[in-house]
């Protein structure tokens, strides 16, 4: 495939950065997370964000036709079977790993229902985002479009006083944008020490999480050095074959220790269960990319709705599994696996090594998301002098952030539910059924109206009761924590 996911990206701020220039087959890497995860077993919330960066003010001449949409002159482009594989690879990410944990907050019942209405709305708003699209481009003549450059185009739709403010539309967009990408980083850095303890454990070997954190970055901060994209492509090839093998391995483990007598049926905390529910489907930001890389767009929707069939599935089968074999599962099922014995074990202990690593090769390239969205302030802030070395400044403070964030949180779990519910939510459920109303306002029905407004609802109250519950319960397990230090070894550390 010739054609280039990145070349869509018109409001990329990288001037001082090398152009992206990867395919979705390369560029796409493991890990959702989707999200925004994010986010997988082909995929992560990664690549999913991509496509939003940018806070400039370069726009692509209507009249100019991208080197994509020459490609699809030219035949090029993604058929409908890629774009199936690229669906299922940007939306099955490391949300997945927690839903068995999300399905014991919620109970088994409420987290069949509360999963599938969660897929079906995210669903439908992908639908909306390809729909606004659509329309845009035959209004405004800009064919490669992003979710960033849709809302400000749509915001630029309003009334005209309302017209100046366009450009907010694309901010809002991209600030969620870098909160997902920053709360996905922290969640990795600190998914990554919790699996290493649990190896360095299998192995006799005792080392605080704290400097599990600090040994990452050792690697990470060399790693976030690399510019390029291209550079990074093997590394998330190898990634997605160990994801892959890691998944099937999972699956297995669950389906043959299943309890029935240990199933949480009574909600425990339906709060938490939202965030990591909406943590795991972090795929909407990656849909007008693949779009926009089809051969025929009006093709796309077909190898959409299938693949996001199967991820839903997927989920449901997860989240299932989990908690019918474990009766309280941790933040992500991989540290529920047997670890004791190496010997005995070794499959599981391979599965926690193969996440670190593809979790790892996943964090280099998330990172490329806020980096080209700032690096045209950062240049401006830091000045001429600095100009050569801000790439480089920018990225050794943001990975200092995501570790420092990483130490603080008491619970990956939580980590998890927070970034679901504050932005991912947003991302998926809160800002399509609004551009939809603003884009077909005219043509608004009844149905519309009141179908937009209960997802807006929807997802505001899961956002704040989410966000609030996920902070309240940070926190209390950081007091708990102080107070352990004071009190001696027996405090009780988990509620």
């Amino acid at each position: 495939m010739t054609s280039r996911a990145y070349e869509s990206y018109d409001e990329l701020d990288v001037s001082t950065e090398e152009a992206p220039t990867v395919p979705p087959s390369e560029m796409l890497t493991p890990g959702n997370d989707s999200s925004c995860e994010n986010r997988g077993l082909l995929s992560g919330p990664v690549n999913s964000y991509t496509e939003g960066a940018g806070n400039g003010n370069r726009s692509p001449s209507p009249m100019t036709p991208s080197k994509k949409t020459k490609a699809r002159a030219e035949g090029e482009g993604s058929s409908k079977s890629e774009a199936l594989f690229h669906v299922l690879k940007g939306n099955i990410g490391t949300g997945l790993l927690g839903l068995p944990n999300a399905f014991a907050y919620a109970g088994l019942p409420l987290g069949i229902i509360g999963m599938s209405v969660i897929c079906v709305l995210a669903v439908h708003c992908m639908f909306l985002l390809v729909r606004c699209a659509k329309r845009l481009r035959e209004t405004t003549e800009v064919q490669d479009l992003h979710y960033a450059k849709v809302a400000e185009l749509a915001f630029r739709q309003l009334p005209d006083r309302f017209k100046p403010y366009g450009k907010h539309g694309k901010f809002v967009v991209n600030l969620f944008l870098i909160l997902t990408q920053v709360g996905l980083c922290c969640v990795y850095v600190f998914f990554v020490a919790r699996n290493a303890q649990q190896i360095l454990h299998a192995c006799n070997v005792t080392v605080s999480e704290n400097v599990l954190i600090a040994v990452q970055l050792l690697f990470l901060l060399p790693g976030s050095y690399i510019r390029s994209l291209k550079h990074l492509a093997p590394l998330s090839s190898v990634a997605t074959i160990v994801q892959v093998i890691s998944v099937i391995i999972i699956f297995v483990f669950l389906a043959t220790h299943m309890n029935v007598h240990t199933v949480q049926i009574m909600p425990k905390k339906p709060s938490l269960f939202f965030g990591t529910a909406v943590f795991s489907l972090e795929g909407i930001c990656l849909v007008l990319p693949l779009e926009s890389d089809m051969r025929d767009r009006s093709q796309f929707k077909q190898p959409l709705l299938q693949g996001m069939l199967v991820t839903s599935f997927l989920y449901l089968a997860m989240g299932i599994l989990g908690a019918l074999a474990f009766a309280q599962p941790d933040g992500s099922i991989t540290l529920d696996l047997p670890s004791e014995g190496i010997a005995k074990n070794i499959p599981y202990i391979y599965v926690r090594l193969f996440y670190a690593f593809s979790i790892v090769a996943t964090y280099f390239i998330q990172l490329y998301v806020p980096m080209a969205i700032m690096q045209r302030k950062a240049v401006k802030l830091m000045g001429k002098p600095l100009e050569k070395y801000s790439p480089y400044i920018m990225r050794t403070i943001f990975v200092g952030i995501t570790a420092v964030i990483a130490v603080v949180v008491p619970r990956l779990d939580l980590a998890i539910s927070l970034v679901g519910s504050f932005s991912s939510s947003t991302l998926a459920l809160i800002f399509p059924p609004i551009l939809e109303l603003i884009i077909f306002w005219n043509e608004r029905t009844r149905f519309m109206l009141a179908k937009n407004i209960f997802i807006v609802l929807f997802g505001l109250l899961g956002m704040v009761v989410g966000t609030f519950t996920a902070l309240y319960e940070m926190i209390n397990g950081c007091g708990r924590v102080l107070l352990q230090q004071h009190s001696g070894p027996d405090f009780p550390t988990h509620p």
